[in-house]
């Protein structure tokens, strides 16, 4: 179970519980140069979270300004212990990288190892459109102003397109 003021990885710090969702928990974190992260958890024990940890390998380089990037991904093992990068082997192709053309590969562990968690860390963001919207309602307003509204549909539709 995490909790708050956990340190699990090298400078970050559990903070708060953000969510739950079908793949692992997301939580607030502080990391280093007092900033704050995300921090997904995700448990690779389950059939859940090890599609979750090949879907982000072709996503792991992946950058446009209207996507979060990953930060940082650690893998821990059953005793919580990081897994150094050294040890995680490269695997045999999978699945066709669209977005570079090529075949890209699944890392895979040693056999001494086995990884028990999957840490992504992505940037903070200051609040959900959700958030936004009930303090909108909050201060008496119907909504998002039409205006603001559209400004995040068309960077989210930027993304999607991407």
């Amino acid at each position: 179970m995490l909790k708050e003021g956990d340190r699990l990885v090298t400078g970050h710090r559990l903070v708060r519980f953000l969510g739950r969702g079908n793949f692992g928990e997301v939580w607030q974190a502080t990391a280093p140069g007092n900033t704050y992260a995300a921090l997904k958890f995700v448990n690779l024990e389950q059939t859940q979270g090890r599609k979750e940890y090949r879907s982000i390998q072709p996503l792991k380089h992946v950058r446009h300004a209207n996507l979060l990037q990953m930060t940082a991904i650690w893998l821990l093992d059953e005793k919580g212990e990081i897994i150094p990068d050294d040890e995680v082997m490269q695997g045999t192709p999978l699945f066709l990288d669209t977005v570079r053309g090529t075949l890209a590969t699944v890392p895979v562990l040693p056999d001494q190892h086995r990884a028990s968690t999957l840490i992504i860390a992505m940037p903070f963001a200051d609040k959900s459109l959700d958030q936004l919207l009930k303090e909108y309602k909050q201060n008496g307003q119907d909504g998002i102003p039409r205006d603001e509204l559209l400004a995040y549909m068309q960077d989210a539709a930027k993304a999607i397109d991407f």
